[in-house]
């Protein structure tokens, strides 16, 4: 009978385990700023996400939406039909709301 003393095989290590906070399950829905036309000389119609908004409070909602957000990033889309005047003053009051990125996005095919 032989005896052998105890092998070790490799070192104990740590393995950092993510944080509960850190695994998103559902990442949050992307912020999409549409500007529908309503007709000539019109202001047009905003939502976001869907959800129809004024254009006073435009840029409340955004800051509300990007505190809860760590990529704050938003998309602008508007109708072929409405002024680049009123897709610049979108972009502008997305950018003062906290945007850290915004894209603009165009008519699929």
């Amino acid at each position: 009978m032989v005896i052998l003393p105890e092998h070790k095989w490799g070192e104990k290590t740590l393995v950092p385990q993510p944080s509960i906070e850190s695994k998103e399950t559902n990442p949050p829905t992307p912020i999409v700023i549409q500007l529908k036309d309503v007709g000539e000389s019109k202001r047009p119609v905003l939502k976001i996400n869907q959800e129809e908004v004024s254009w006073d409070e435009l840029e409340s909602r955004l800051t509300a939406a990007f505190k809860l957000r760590v990529d704050r990033v938003a998309f602008v889309k508007g109708d072929p039909e409405v002024d680049f005047e009123y897709v610049a003053q979108a972009v502008d009051i997305t950018h003062h709301a906290g945007a850290d990125r915004i894209g603009l996005m165009g008519k699929k095919d």
